[in-house]
């Protein structure tokens, strides 16, 4: 014996098989769509009367291009990919980087005086002058007119810059 489904299951069987039939009323007038894509009005304009009396039809955008969407269909095997129609945007150049500024030029070595050295605490100091005048204490690793005290010996003091040595002497050899 065969059962018969109830009534509302062939009302919502109905309801579904409309919906379908309803959702696919553009694709089944492809000479609309066609007529759209290739901008012929008079055609396009009579199937917009026709459109307006039915709802739920699909209405393009006038300003739309559609003749890809034809040519190329969405679920069709034979879909092929889009081709820019567009020529391709030339690549800039590659900017180059700003050139280094030029190395300064080397710093000459202090018109200093070596008036003395301290040692105290197990450091040392050295009493550096100008020629004329009163000198300052300075340890290692100190600044002096842009050169670093490097070393302090017990008879002279090194300086260095840029991996330049510029040694001073306690007593200059007459």
């Amino acid at each position: 014996m065969i059962r018969r489904p109830p009534p509302a299951t062939l009302v919502l069987a109905a309801l579904a098989v409309w919906v379908v039939w309803q959702a696919l009323e553009p694709v089944r007038q492809p000479d609309t769509l066609e007529a759209i894509a290739s901008g012929d009005g008079e055609t396009a304009a009579a199937s917009d009367e026709d459109d307006r009396d039915r709802a739920g039809a699909v209405r393009p955008d006038p300003g739309v291009d559609l003749a890809n969407a034809i040519a190329r269909p969405l679920m069709s095997p034979t879909r092929r990919p889009l081709v820019d129609a567009r020529p391709p945007e030339p690549e800039p150049e590659p900017q180059r980087p700003p050139a280094p500024p030029p190395a300064p030029p080397p710093l000459d070595p202090p018109s200093l005086v070596l008036r003395g050295v301290l040692e105290a605490a197990g450091r040392r100091s050295a009493l550096l002058a100008p020629p004329s005048g009163d000198g300052e204490w300075f340890a290692s690793g100190d600044l002096v007119d842009g050169w670093k005290i490097a070393r302090i010996a017990a008879d002279h003091v090194e300086f260095e810059n840029d991996g330049r040595i510029f040694r001073l002497d306690l007593f200059t050899p007459e």
